[in-house]
């Protein structure tokens, strides 16, 4: 991709990444900024460049290193730096329970997601984890894990929340948009990651939306690579029972528990936040994400602009 030389062009683009981070209160570092530049290639000079030009323009705020929309305080910098460090403390605690969960039968790789994965945690925020399982074992697999957090966590996902699922089968996510992008570019690998590289593979797309992302590896020490004994063993005694049956049951089962807790969605919007197949396992809140676009929409019209991400 070019590099941009039009500065309304990627003032513009600069504006609408902060918009939409300001939907999560979050204000962005340059090099953040840079990462999440959509479908601008820019260089370090420009960017910075155009930064103090928006700042002397009073079109963004920045603080102590952070930018930020212009109608913000910079009281919005000091809770990021609180969540940082909160952060800082669920990221080793997400190693622990990652070192837990590599003992599960038929779990192949298990990354952080979510706002952890950011960097950043509230106090009401959960550990959220996307777990690779074994291919023809993916609801196997989640039956043992929600009867664990049920029956030893009490059903509390604070630090042990599984929102997505899938097999190697289904590392490619197949809805390509800005939103989904970023989620992709700062997911943080744990444990295998032979298997998060094959993922970043899958998902190359996103330099569509992120031309200035490039994958980093050094945000949290990954576990060994190696498969657990443990695990091993207890493979090979579930080896034993008939399990294809029990998989497939298993999945039906959570389709219609679904089904009648959202009776009231057309097919459309029940797909649109639940996925019920052999390869995938995963529970989207359609309220969340709505209001994270219309949000961003709100944000836009502030500027007068309308939304190219």
């Amino acid at each position: 991709m070019s590099i941009d030389t039009g500065n309304s062009n990627l003032e513009r683009e600069i504006l609408q990444t902060i918009s939409y981070f300001d939907v999560f209160s979050y204000p962005l570092t340059r090099r953040q900024l840079h990462v999440f530049l959509a479908r601008v290639a820019t260089t370090d000079l420009q960017l910075e460049e155009t930064l103090q030009r928006m700042l002397q323009n009073k079109l963004i705020s920045s603080s102590r290193g952070y930018f930020y929309s212009s109608n913000r305080r910079d009281e919005i910098v000091a809770v990021r730096l609180e969540n940082e460090r909160r952060a800082s403390r669920m990221l080793r605690q997400a190693r622990w329970v990652s070192f837990f969960l590599k003992q599960i039968p038929f779990v192949r790789a298990v990354f952080v997601t979510g706002s952890l994965s950011k960097h950043v945690a509230e106090r009401t925020s959960d550990i959220d984890f996307m777990i690779i399982a074994e291919l023809n074992r993916l609801w196997i697999c989640k039956m043992i894990l929600t009867g664990f957090r049920r029956i030893f966590l009490f059903n509390s996902h604070k630090y042990f929340c599984i929102n997505l699922m899938v097999t190697e089968k289904a590392m490619h996510f197949p809805r390509h948009n800005y939103f989904t992008a970023v989620e992709i570019a700062t997911s943080i690998a744990v444990w295998n990651t032979p298997f998060f590289l094959k993922y970043q593979k899958e998902n190359a797309w996103i330099h569509e939306y992120l031309p200035n992302w490039q994958p980093l590896m050094e945000e949290v020490a990954p576990l060994s690579n190696t498969r657990s004994p443990v695990q091993r063993i207890f493979e090979s005694i579930l080896g034993i029972i008939r399990l294809d049956a029990i998989n497939t049951n298993y999945m039906l089962t959570a389709k219609e528990f679904w089904k009648r807790k959202y009776k009231d969605f057309d097919e459309h919007k029940f797909n649109s936040i639940i996925q019920c197949t052999p390869d995938i396992s995963s529970v989207w809140s359609f309220d969340h994400q709505t209001r994270i676009v219309d949000g961003f929409h709100q944000r836009l019209d502030a500027y007068g602009l309308k939304e190219a991400l």
